[in-house]
């Protein structure tokens, strides 16, 4: 063919066209008028519910749904029947049944040629439909008029298609209390709907964005693809071969439902080996938060059913799932959970309410690269949902930190062994801030195997805990066989710590706590800065029985320590106490607390049984004082004894608060080298003084106002003997008074070599043929003088120990009264014999004008004539 007939044909198609739209646009306006009236003589004639559409926003047209003719009408509103009570229901968009912004109605092209239209397919385009049911049963959908039940006269319906998109349904039934909202993105019913039976095919997409049941309200907003085909007889409605898909799982759904008085579900969804990979990713975000678990793998099944009826109610869903060989990325905690295996259930309860619903996880379990678990879990009520979970596994310490942060604590091995079970109310409005889940209970065990933990804070050594913990309650803790090793030190714990993590209260521990060796230096807990500040703990409290084996304070050691332990607002007090050490025993009292200022104040209250006295004083560091140390005592101490004293904060102590008081037994003991007895030297053989053994010494010492006083006592050796008392105070000044009596032997040889102590003046017998000699030394360190003691000086040195004895028993009657108040111990002060009113030593008089003290713990002789002293 040629081009030039080539050109021919085209322009001949061009006119054809030409022509025919011409025609179309003469044909539709002339039948835009007639298709109009027709519209309202029928829409008046069968159609109850009023319509409001203007005149301009009508328009036929031939070709735009060609082979059809079409009329579209726009911004098109229906409103609901005048026979439905909006008063006894919901509505959503008032009493609008039906807008929309296009609506078309395609006709048979033909049927325009004669009086009677062929309608056969109905487009509804961007709008809303609500589908309502007041209280009496009525429906907003009853929208003709009765008696009027097939259209005819100017309009025959032979509707095979029906289609929607982009239209939101709102549909509420009063009775069942239930309503939902769906969003139609598109939908398409195609078949022969005028027949009595019949069937069809319906596809359609969307979003269910919210659905109540009796005033309980979900907001599932999941997108949903459906495509079924749908047979129709005597009202009961047959789904074969459909599609359901909700959350991009698909779903087989076979089954029926009848319309009527009485509304019928029966239907049966099933998902076979859905890959978890397609699964929509905001279904899991809505079961798991934003924050969630993002599915990687694995294959999930369901099988669900809904029946019963629907007038007045929800039918009953019942459904069962399982996933296998599931990977899910824990994105919050940058964990990946393997081999994730669960096997559950799901249905909506007696009352078929999202109230009443529940989901069970009957079986769980997954693993990590270093932890695994097995559990179960269960939601209960939907609306305010309440979780419980039980778990059971190992967990590594790497995973645990994904998950808890302790403020100052660092865990950096080990593992846990748990068996818990934990409820709480899930919180659905809960962010990356907010608390999941709130009101969390928490039982169960867990089993520390060599979990090490590193504290920020404090000097504490870096601790190894193994052992059994349980979580009784919410606020209650026990742990058995709890043992920690830090550094050389060990602790175990047998015991409840209450009241912990509750709020306005200070967690308790009660029980027993044993050590096998306990190194005191390695726990003193301090702030981290430079100064090094000793703080005691004010956010713990221990009520406990406590025993340790092997005790190290400093140079202080102690075995088979026992004794009750009570801690609270910085304060300890330990009663009840027992110990061995420097190969004696120690029982008593203990009260070390933190007063406001920051000091550490000791008081004491103890009894000593058979102690090496040299070996005490070494462990206690010469008790902070340089009178008289260890190298200058041996012998085997016993007594009670009543202590003491501060400290700064740094471990520094302050001398001026220093009281005691000690009533003492010293065996098989000697003095050494005392700097203070050697100033006798002029009277006795130097060698004879350096080294005074005697076999059993009683004596008082107290401690007052930073000097140490000793009471009249009686030394008495196979060398020398004396009675003596003094004072000595903390800058090494003292004085003591001494009444010296040698044996006959022993003074005439010293009488030899020295002629000048016959000058001394005055020389005593103590009515029982022994010599005495009183004198004083003073002096300050290594210098110092020794004197006659003139019996004025004598007497006024007695009444001023006894003032100061007096004075430091009242102080520690006040402190004891104090202690007694706090109900941890009783103290017992013993003191020597004295007469009840005048607080003066017993004294009788002898037959050579001297007096003597009848009590047992010393002798005491002096003179009492009237001579005239030098």
């Amino acid at each position: 063919m040629s081009l030039r007939r080539y050109r021919k044909l085209i322009t001949a198609i061009l006119i054809l066209w030409i022509i025919t739209i011409g025609v179309g646009l003469l044909f539709s306006r002339s039948m835009q008028t007639k298709v109009v009236n027709m519209l309202s003589k029928q829409a008046n004639r069968y159609i109850q519910s009023e319509i409001h559409i203007r005149k301009s926003d009508i328009h036929f047209s031939v070709f735009k749904r060609f082979p059809l003719a079409s009329i579209e009408l726009r911004n098109v509103c229906v409103k609901i029947p005048a026979g439905f009570n909006t008063k006894l229901s919901r509505t959503f968009k008032g009493d609008t049944l039906l807008f929309a912004r296009n609506l078309y109605l395609q006709l048979n092209l033909f049927s325009l040629f004669s009086d009677e239209y062929d309608l056969q397919r109905i487009e509804i385009n961007k709008g809303y439909l609500q589908i309502l049911t007041d209280k009496a049963g009525n429906s907003s959908l009853d929208i003709l008029r009765k008696n009027n039940d097939s259209p005819g006269g100017g309009l025959k319906t032979r509707i095979n298609a029906f289609s929607m998109e982009d239209v939101r349904i709102y549909q509420s039934d009063f009775n069942s209390a239930s309503s939902s909202q769906i969003f139609i993105k598109k939908a398409n019913v195609s078949g022969e709907f005028a027949a009595d039976n019949f069937a069809v095919k319906m596809k359609s997409s969307g979003k269910i964005e919210q659905f109540t049941a009796k005033g309980q309200s979900l907001n599932p907003y999941q997108s949903f693809d459906l495509d079924v085909s749908i047979g129709n007889k005597e009202n009961i409605y047959r789904l074969d071969k459909g599609y359901f898909s909700i959350g991009n799982i698909p779903f087989r759904v076979v089954g029926s439902f009848r319309t009527g008085s009485n509304k019928l579900v029966d239907l049966i969804f099933s998902a076979q080996d859905v890959s978890i990979r397609q699964i929509d990713k905001t279904l899991f975000k809505g079961l798991m938060g934003e924050n969630g678990y993002e599915p990687k793998s694995g294959i999930i099944n369901i099988q669900a059913t809904l029946k019963g009826y629907i007038s007045n109610s929800l039918p009953a869903i019942h459904a069962g799932f399982t996933i296998k060989d599931g990977r899910f990325h824990d994105k919050k905690h940058s964990l990946m959970l393997q081999d994730v295996f669960v096997e559950g259930r799901a249905d909506n309860g007696n009352s078929h309410l999202p109230k009443s619903t529940s989901v069970s996880i009957d079986t769980l379990s997954f693993r990590t690269d270093k932890s695994y678990q097995t559990g179960k879990i269960k939601i209960q009520n939907l609306i305010n949902p309440q979780l419980s979970i039980v778990l059971r596994g190992k967990v590594s310490v790497d995973d645990l930190l994904a998950f808890i942060s302790i403020p100052n604590i660092n865990i950096f091995k080990g593992n846990i062994s748990n068996n818990l079970a934990l409820q709480g109310e899930i919180n659905k409005d809960a962010d990356q801030k907010n608390k999941i889940i709130n009101n969390l209970q928490v039982a169960g065990q867990f089993l520390l195997e060599d979990l090490g933990i590193e504290f920020y804070k404090y000097n504490i050594p870096k601790t190894l805990l193994t052992g059994q913990v349980t979580i009784k309650n919410k606020h209650t803790i026990r742990f058995d066989n709890l043992l920690a090793k830090s550094a050389d030190s060990d602790i175990r714990f047998d015991g409840e710590l209450a009241n912990f993590l509750k709020e306005g209260t200070i967690p308790c521990y009660t029980g027993e706590i044993h050590s096998g060796s306990f190194i005191v230096d390695n726990f003193l807990v301090e702030n981290g800065d430079e100064s090094k500040d000793i703080v005691f703990p004010d956010s713990v409290a221990v009520n406990a029985r406590v025993t340790i084996d092997s005790f190290y304070f400093a140079d202080f050691q102690s075995r088979n320590f026992r004794g009750d332990i009570r801690y609270q607002n910085k304060n300890l007090k330990a009663t009840n106490m027992k110990m061995d050490g420097f190969e004696g025993s120690m029982t008593g009292f203990v009260n070390l607390k933190q007063i406001p200022t920051g000091n550490i104040s000791l008081y004491a209250d103890g009894k000593l049984t058979h102690v090496n006295i040299n070996q005490l004083f070494i462990g206690c560091r010469n008790f902070a004082q340089n009178i008289i140390s260890s190298e200058n005592l041996e012998g085997y101490l016993s007594g009670d004894i009543i202590f003491s004293s501060e400290w700064t904060s740094k471990l520094d102590f302050i001398p001026a608060t220093i009281t005691g008081q000690g009533i003492i037994n010293l065996k098989n003991g000697s003095i050494k080298n005392y700097e203070p007895l050697l100033g006798l030297s002029d009277f006795i053989k130097v060698d004879e003084l350096k080294h005074i053994k005697f076999s059993d010494l009683n004596t008082t010492i107290s401690i007052r106002n930073e000097q140490v006083i000793l009471d009249q006592t009686h030394i008495s050796s196979t060398a020398i003997r004396f009675d003596g008392s003094g004072q000595h105070g903390f800058d090494n000044k003292y004085e003591y008074r001494l009444q010296v009596g040698l044996s006959d032997v022993l003074w005439g040889k010293a009488r030899k070599k020295n002629s000048s102590i016959t000058e001394f003046g005055y020389i005593l017998d103590d009515g029982v043929g022994h010599t005495i000699l009183p004198v004083i030394i003073s002096g300050k360190g290594t210098t110092f003088d020794v004197k006659f003691d003139k019996r004025k000086a004598r007497s006024q040195f007695k009444e001023k120990i006894a003032d100061e004895k007096n004075e430091l028993r009242e102080l520690f009657s006040k402190e004891q009264e104090k202690i007694k108040e706090e109900e941890e111990a009783v103290f017992k002060l013993q003191t020597t014999d004295e007469d009840a009113k005048t607080g003066e030593p017993v004294l009788e008089k002898t037959d050579s004008e001297t007096y003597r003290n009848t009590s047992d713990d010393f002798i005491l002789e002096w003179d009492d004539s009237d001579d005239e002293e030098d």
